[in-house]
């Protein structure tokens, strides 16, 4: 999902263009299902993304529980 942020709002410092986190997804059991990335430009989010390793597209988001910041 692409994110605009409008421009006359304050940048985060030091975020330079990159991924600015990814946190790990896993299942009700544990087992790594994906991860969910969170990506800057000019130092505002210019996108969420939700990659999933599983064969079958996942049908919702997962939930903030089922996600791990390292």
């Amino acid at each position: 999902m692409d994110a605009v942020v409008p421009a006359d709002l304050a940048t985060a410092s030091g975020s330079p263009d990159r991924i600015f986190a990814s946190g790990g997804v896993t299942d009700r059991d544990g087992t790594p299902i994906g991860e969910v990335i969170l990506w800057v430009e000019h130092g505002r989010l210019a996108g969420i993304e939700y990659a999933w390793y599983t064969d079958a597209r996942p049908l919702t988001l997962p939930e903030p529980e089922q996600i791990e910041v390292s």
